[in-house]
């Protein structure tokens, strides 16, 4: 069973989070857990702007940061199944998951996985939409709006809910399936994929939908389905995706409507691992390496792989 934990410090409560001890040991803001390179998380606090960090449970972090279970009951129990799949707001409050646990809201649910968003000042969870999620969910900057894919028929659409109020609206995918959601600080831009489950040859469009006019801005056309994994920066304007076929990491710009080179350059491969909020720094990995690349200059620091449990 997997249980869902926050470490907050006790001096000045910044943001912190940690999922299962087995699997992460530090996880930056908006890096889903469902990522495969999750150990090149441990260093990414130190170098990404707006970045959240965690602590392994049990362990005290610098500052004097303590662990605190989220995956809880209103009593405060912990919860009777598993929960992962955390994505944390930058000043730390709400955190989103999703979980299988009956027993974290007070009408309780059928023990399928469900998403849910801890309210850390409140003490209170609250329970996002009666869909089971088919990919880890994502919560805005503002603390506002929630996004994850679901099986609708026979297509997946991505829903979005308003934590404050509950209402909610589907991403419009005209004929074809959607996932992977990323959004801006305000929930206003989601950046996420399209492709056609009937039309391999399709492959899919990366794409940024606008909340309050429903246009698509296309990102990137590829003539494949492997994971790109769209990471949208807190305005809005710069998307960072990588091509999981030439494993490659690119960044685009709404404001020139250009898209950059390879980040890692034409002779390694990379993987994203996420775009910081500002849009400044890209973290991708390369081989066993983990390197933030500086958008605005060009150039790409090695992080040292020293850092989780020293």
């Amino acid at each position: 069973m997997r249980w869902l934990f926050a470490s907050i410090p006790l001096a000045n409560c910044r943001k912190h989070v940690a999922t299962s001890v087995r699997s992460l040991c530090r996880l930056a803001r908006r890096v889903r857990a469902a990522l495969s390179a999750a150990v090149a998380v441990c260093a990414v606090t130190a170098v990404l702007p707006g970045a959240a960090s965690a602590e392994p449970a049990g362990v005290v972090g610098e500052g004097g940061a303590g662990v605190e279970r989220i995956s809880v009951g209103p009593d405060g129990t912990q919860a009777d199944d598993s929960s992962a799949g955390a994505s944390i707001t930058p000043d730390g409050r709400r955190i989103v998951f999703s979980s299988s646990a009956k027993n974290l809201t007070p009408d309780g649910t059928t023990g399928d996985d469900r998403v849910y968003v801890r309210d850390q000042r409140t003490g209170q969870t609250k329970r996002m939409g009666q869909l089971g999620p088919l990919q880890s969910p994502v919560i805005s900057g503002d603390r506002e709006y929630v996004a994850y894919s679901v099986q609708w028929m026979n297509d997946v659409r991505i829903r979005q809910y308003q934590v404050s109020t509950g209402a909610t609206a589907s991403l419009n995918c005209s004929a074809c399936s959607c996932y992977q959601p990323s959004l801006s600080e305000d929930g206003g831009y989601v950046a996420h994929v399209i492709f056609s489950p009937r039309q391999p040859s399709f492959g899919q469009r990366i794409e940024v939908q606008h909340r309050d006019t429903g246009t698509n801005e296309t990102v990137a056309a590829l003539d494949h389905t492997l994971s790109s994994r769209p990471s949208i920066s807190g305005d809005g304007r710069y998307v960072a995706y990588q091509d999981g076929k030439a494993e490659d990491v690119f960044v685009w710009d709404r404001a020139s409507g250009t898209t950059s080179d390879p980040l890692e350059g034409p002779s390694e491969g990379a993987t994203l691992v996420q775009l910081s909020e500002d849009g400044s720094k890209v973290v991708y990995l390369s081989g066993t390496d983990t390197y933030v690349h500086d958008v605005s200059s060009g150039t790409a620091r090695l992080v040292p792989k020293a850092g989780c449990g020293h």
